[in-house]
């Protein structure tokens, strides 16, 4: 794969090509491609010929993170030795270009089943998610006392929206070209993770630590406010804030999961290893 750089005033393009050895179609094979998530504004050749476009430069209209699948016309396959050229732009540094997900080239029914597997896995767990949390909203409605279960309940459901928002291509349903509010929403989704997540092991454990939970959604809610009228670039600073008070609140997740273990209840150390590879988890992936 090869890459070319090309710099003019406010726009940085990159080209990204390969060869491709492919037997000529038949009417019963046809070839498609998986670009994965390209960003931002992209244009996909093949073999010279223009399979899809996201996004545009003139006037600029972002494309970002939007999964591209298509299938690749019979009459544009040679036999033998093909080219395809993925082109990607960034406009004065609003998204970055990124190729995010392995890109895939083959019989048409494989990679459409291949896609649509990915998407029923994102669906199951998206389906758990929503599940458990009307599960525990109905046991906190039931038990007064145990309060623990209405912020659960929340968390689980923030994170099912963000799991659709983030990991389905069913979401492009929704936002189609919206870009903007597309990446809005998921940091919304995501500035209340936490908050939640650390109200719930505060009621579940001593309850010492429900200001420091109504804090974190003080600052949620104050990252929220800023980024619904704000660009890109200011919603990307508060997902730096994010990401840095989730790094400084870790320890005292960590402590409160801790706490637990003192606990005499059956799956103390369960639900303290959850915790534990949860926080693992999200480190890492920040």
């Amino acid at each position: 794969v090869s890459s070319a750089l090309n710099l003019e005033g406010d726009q940085i393009c990159v080209q990204l090509q390969s060869s491709i050895m492919l037997k000529a179609s038949s009417g019963n094979t046809a070839y498609a491609l998986d670009a994965g998530r390209l960003s931002d504004v992209s244009r996909i050749y093949f073999n010279d010929r223009l399979l899809s476009q996201r996004g545009s430069l003139n006037p600029y209209q972002p494309g970002a993170f939007r999964p591209q699948i298509v299938v690749i016309p019979a009459e544009a396959v040679h036999p033998g030795r093909n080219q395809l050229r993925i082109h990607l732009c960034s406009y004065q540094g609003y998204y970055p270009i990124q190729a995010m997900d392995p890109i895939r080239i083959g019989p048409a029914e494989q990679v459409w089943q291949k896609r649509t597997v990915q998407e029923i896995i994102a669906f199951s767990f998206l389906a758990f998610y929503l599940m458990a949390s009307v599960q525990h909203l109905w046991l906190g409605l039931r038990r007064k006392k145990e309060r623990y279960h209405l912020a659960f309940s929340g968390f689980l459901l923030v994170v099912s929206a963000y799991w659709f928002v983030a990991e389905t291509m069913t979401r492009d349903l929704l936002f189609q070209g919206n870009v903007l509010w597309h990446r809005k929403t998921e940091y919304i989704l995501l500035f209340f993770i936490v908050p939640l997540f650390l109200l719930f092991l505060s009621r579940f454990g001593s309850q010492k630590g429900e200001k420091v939970s109504y804090g974190a959604l003080a600052v949620a809610t104050i990252l929220t406010l800023i980024s619904l009228p704000s660009g890109i670039n200011v919603v990307r600073v508060c997902g730096w804030i994010w990401q840095i008070g989730f790094l400084m609140l870790s320890p005292y997740l960590a402590f409160l999961a801790y706490k637990q273990l003192v606990r005499p209840f059956p799956y103390a150390r369960l639900m303290t290893g959850a915790v534990l590879l949860l926080l693992a988890s999200a480190i890492h992936d920040i």
